[in-house]
């Protein structure tokens, strides 16, 4: 559910299941998300732990496991068990920035959220756009994680890195959820 082409296809296979189709529909749609999946996985670890501190001890990505299960079951223990990569993970970026946050930055930060992202909520956009004084929130009207490729945030990103400018309203998805 990281893009938003995904979702027609899971929606698909919750409807043949919805509608009795136990086997051949259903897991033929649920089969091209896998495959979806395995293609967008090696590049996470890169990301996830170039640009962050993380513990390399084995004992606090239990501690970690234990902790997430009671406070976010649904989702924490899954993101808590996906970061333990990042234990031995051979590279870090020492430039990463860090905080703090309230900070007034010398060029403007554009900001750039889907409304519906499962990995990275809008709420968490908003609260961060709030928290910098120098930033613009553009919200994205779309499912899924990232918003690379939709044409209006291309203009946005356009826009902004040739001519410092920045996008005030909401971009709309090139193509609708369920066409």
């Amino acid at each position: 559910m990281t893009s938003a082409d995904t979702y027609p296809v899971l929606m698909s296979a919750i409807q043949d299941l919805y509608q009795g189709d136990t086997a051949r529909k259903a897991s033929s749609s649920l089969s091209l998300l896998k495959n979806k999946a395995q293609q967008v996985t090696p590049s996470f670890e890169g990301v996830a732990c170039g640009e962050t501190t993380n513990p390399t001890n084995r004992d606090a990505a239990v501690r970690s496991a234990a902790w997430t299960t009671r406070t976010a079951p649904d989702f924490g223990p899954l993101w808590t068990w996906i970061g333990s990569a990042c234990r031995t993970w051979p590279a870090t970026s020492p430039g990463a920035y860090r905080g703090p946050w309230q900070k007034w930055t010398t060029a403007p930060i554009l900001i750039v959220n889907n409304t519906h992202d499962p990995s990275t909520p809008i709420t968490g956009a908003t609260a961060l756009h709030r928290l910098m004084p120098n930033s613009a929130l553009l919200p994205v009207a779309n499912y899924g994680h990232g918003a690379v490729g939709i044409s209006c945030v291309g203009k946005a990103y356009e826009a902004y890195l040739l001519r410092g400018a920045l996008p005030s309203g909401t971009c709309q998805a090139d193509t609708p959820l369920f066409p």
